[in-house]
């Protein structure tokens, strides 16, 4: 859980360990963002991953108390819990495997309708290979519009020096990637819901 927006490691960022110590122990860490403070907090969480299955796990955040748990609703099974003196605002927030292989499936609820706003994720000349809609030439403006309007749509790639909007969206079934290049002049924007709040593109 970073300070920055684009998870840059050179920022203040709390982590969670989940199954560490031989799947005996979870820690919550502060990161200063150049070496990682002691551990802040250890739980005996024994047993609470499983090579052989999925585990279904949440975290939270908000006014500096961290929390880890089970299950799939927010607050309930609480396995860790730790407050920071000293909070910072978390902008972003990430997942990864250290020292040993992982497989996660993220679940992300975005029951209520997109209001219109879509973002970049701070990344320029960038573009995204899913299923294209449509290629219209039109402005930018007008082609997020197009998008916003489509259900289906998820994003868009779009070229400003040719004008050329190219209409996203996925494959069906589980979303597990979202395939991108550097693409000199173009640039992907992602559809976002809640909001700013969750921008599908960003995640991946």
């Amino acid at each position: 859980m970073s300070n920055s927006e684009v998870m840059s490691d050179s920022t203040l960022r709390y982590e969670v360990l989940i199954g560490g110590w031989g799947n005996a122990i979870s820690a919550i860490r502060r990161s200063d963002g150049i070496e990682t403070n002691d551990v802040s907090e250890k739980f005996n969480t024994a047993g609470l991953l499983d090579c052989n299955q999925y585990r279904l796990l949440w975290a939270s955040w908000e006014d500096g108390t961290i929390k880890l748990g089970t299950g799939g609703i927010i607050g309930d099974n609480l396995q860790c819990s730790w407050t920071d003196p000293n909070p910072f605002e978390v902008r972003s927030a990430g997942i990864y495997s250290r020292n040993n292989d992982g497989e996660w499936i993220i679940e992300i609820n975005v029951a209520d309708e997109s209001t219109g706003f879509f973002s970049n994720c701070n990344k320029n000349d960038n573009k995204a290979s899913l299923v294209n809609l449509d290629v219209v030439f039109t402005g930018k403006v007008q082609c997020i519009a197009i998008c916003a309007k489509m259900a289906e749509c998820v994003g868009i790639n779009y070229s400003s020096q040719i004008s050329r909007c190219e209409l996203l969206s996925f494959d069906p079934g589980l979303v597990t990637a979202i395939p991108q290049s550097l693409t000199p002049g173009w640039t992907y924007y992602t559809k976002c819901f809640r909001q700013k709040e969750v921008c599908i593109g960003c995640f991946f």
